[in-house]
């Protein structure tokens, strides 16, 4: 495993042991008592990775090595210095109170931190390399290979790797995973259900953000750069994101979901913005300053890498941010992170720093001297850097994992692509399609997307995107943009917006799919066990999440599941299809009052 892919390791693992499942961060300072994590751990856990027992004596001796008057300052007493002559594990050392803060500090440290790095590398090559003898040289599967066996150890490990039959392949990892929750006589096997969460994150980091070992990252924009030639910059990275934030500027949030791409037409208080539509519309009204953001850096080089730009996605909420980063020291490119109040509530982007003030981006400001957070508009203003609190930060993006610029409207209608309608055709999707920059969902969407359901629109070209799928370069209204060949059908019809086909109005379908899948053994006919079953536009019941009911089934319909489902918490959810009472529904029910026959 190549240096790259190591780092996406340790953030990867360090995510979901201490870090908040939030890729990047991980909490060096982490300690457990003995029997917190487990009845059978009898002795202290410490340090980001989780390090028990003898792992965790092996890192405070790892440290002393590294630096002994560093270590006898912070232990001046010797209290912890006299326990590494002692197996911990044998004598079921429980620290006190005064040794607990002492190894804290300790792991802590400069050399704490080093060493907690170290020791996790070590350990992790020893996996890596089982994982290439016995199983595989995949990168992603060696990555969830290490991830299972770092949390339950090489007999779970092998359970899981022994089912695969050789498809080493996330899904089929994740579907020998769930096979764990079959068994009914333990509930702390590695694939239950309550480290699933735990693997989906991993799952979805690891698809994110593992690179193949040339080190070339499997996206579009770096394939394309790749065969241009071009050469991108960190300057050239930063002055990107630096010209679209410039552009904004007067850019005023509206009144209600109308108009959003009007600088001031509609303008309001009620936090409607084009930056939440594009980037998260299920969180549209809410404050916009962090997502304004996430925009900027999604229209410059994608969404896939915005999302490895800002270590999570999206970017919403400061404190987030701000706890990856302990750098005080302004630079251009780099986001400010208000501190104020007690909270760190407010951000922008630095565009221009002196020895006296930096000069900032904002959205959802105001003109008006000062921080100002939800402000409603987009603002470039100016501080003086000693009137800044002491504990505002500045979290620096990598910008030397840029490779390229995202596609714009104007490039995406170049001569290689034919601006000449060939056929029509409308848009097949009830609940609409986004109208992307490039062809593949990992592209930010264009500004007049999404088209509704029925939108006709003209096709005047094909390509594929970078997972071999169809897409469609389409015209509408004098703009061009991508659409997914799976939700366009060919016109036939005579008006410039058509009607709702015959038996839509008779199909109610979920606005999201399911996570995981197909496993077979989930796959079935089931029966509704409750009185009435909700059937939900996504899983889950939290309408703070954009939850929300689309039928309502009856006790004893049955229902029919392909092996699709999604976890929510611990709870499992279904995708399911039925027709009740002339509607077909498409949607998640939550398994645990489905019963299958």
């Amino acid at each position: 495993m190549n240096d790259k892919n190591m780092a996406v390791l340790v953030n990867v693992i360090g995510a979901v042991e201490s870090g908040g499942q939030v890729y990047g961060q991980r909490r060096y300072d982490a300690y457990a008592a003995p029997y917190t994590n487990s009845n059978v751990e009898h002795t202290v856990t410490l340090g980001w990775a989780q390090n028990y027992g003898s792992e965790a004596h092996k890192l405070i001796q790892m440290i002393y090595d590294a630096d002994p008057e560093g270590f006898r300052k912070i232990d001046s007493k010797g209290s912890i210095k006299s326990m590494l002559a002692k197996d911990w594990v044998a004598t079921r050392w429980n620290p006190t109170a005064a040794q607990k803060k002492i190894l804290i500090a300790l792991i802590s440290s400069e050399a704490g931190k080093k060493c907690q790095d170290e020791l996790f590398a070590q350990l992790m090559k020893t996996f890596i390399a089982d994982c290439e003898k016995a199983y595989t040289k995949d990168i992603k599967a060696i990555m969830m290979y290490c991830e299972i066996r770092h949390l339950g150890g090489i007999g779970p490990v092998k359970r899981i790797f022994n089912r695969l039959n050789g498809k080493y392949d996330l899904d089929s990892i994740m579907a020998s995973l769930v096979r764990d929750q079959q068994d009914k006589s333990s509930d702390n096997q590695v694939g239950d259900s309550k480290f699933w969460t735990r693997h989906l994150k991993c799952k979805e980091f690891i698809e994110r953000y593992a690179v193949d070992e040339s080190g070339t990252a499997s996206t579009p924009t770096a394939a394309k750069q790749k065969k241009d030639g071009e050469k991108m910059t960190e300057e050239k990275a930063i002055q990107t994101v630096i010209d679209i934030a410039t552009a904004e500027i007067g850019y005023l949030e509206k009144k209600s979901n109308a108009q959003l791409d009007d600088k001031t037409a509609n303008a309001g208080s009620n936090n409607y913005t084009k930056y939440w539509r594009d980037v998260y519309p299920e969180y549209q009204a809410l404050a916009w300053c962090a997502c304004f953001v996430s925009w900027c850096l999604m229209k410059a080089f994608g969404k896939e890498t915005a999302k490895k730009l800002l270590k999570h996605w999206p970017f919403v909420y400061c404190p987030t941010l701000a706890g990856m980063t302990s750098n005080k020291t302004p630079k251009v490119g780099s986001i400010v992170l208000f501190y104020r109040n007690g909270e760190y509530a407010h951000t922008g982007i630095v565009i221009a720093v002196t020895s006296t003030k930096i000069t900032t981006i904002e959205g959802n400001t105001s003109g008006a001297s000062g921080i100002i957070a939800n402000g409603g508009g987009v603002c470039k203003k100016s501080y003086t850097r000693s009137d800044l609190n002491s504990n505002t930060k500045f979290f620096m993006p990598d910008y030397s994992i840029v490779t390229g610029v995202a596609q714009t409207e104007k490039q995406s209608s170049g001569s290689k692509l034919s601006t000449k309608a060939k056929w029509k055709g409308f848009v097949t999707d009830p609940t609409g399609a986004n109208v992307r920059t490039w062809a593949g969902t990992e592209n930010p969407p264009v500004s007049f997307s999404p088209l509704q359901y029925g939108t006709v629109v003209e096709v005047c070209d094909t390509l594929k995107a970078a997972d071999n799928t169809d897409w469609y370069y389409i015209k509408y209204k004098e703009k061009y943009g991508f659409l997914s060949a799976a939700v366009i059908g060919e016109y036939k019809g005579e008006s410039v917006e058509p009607a709702t086909p015959s038996g839509q109005e008779n199909k109610k379908t979920a606005t999201f799919g399911a996570d995981c899948g197909p496993d077979p053994d989930i796959a079935g006919t089931y029966k509704v066990t409750a009185t009435e079953l909700n059937v939900r536009n996504r899983p889950g019941s939290s309408t703070a999440n954009g939850c929300y009911v689309i039928g309502t089934l009856p006790k004893g319909i049955k229902v029919r599941n392909y092996g699709y489902y999604s976890m929510v918490g611990s709870e499992k959810w279904l995708y399911v299809q039925t027709t009740y009472k002339g509607i077909t529904y498409t949607g998640h029910c939550a398994a645990q009052y489905l019963k299958k026959i």
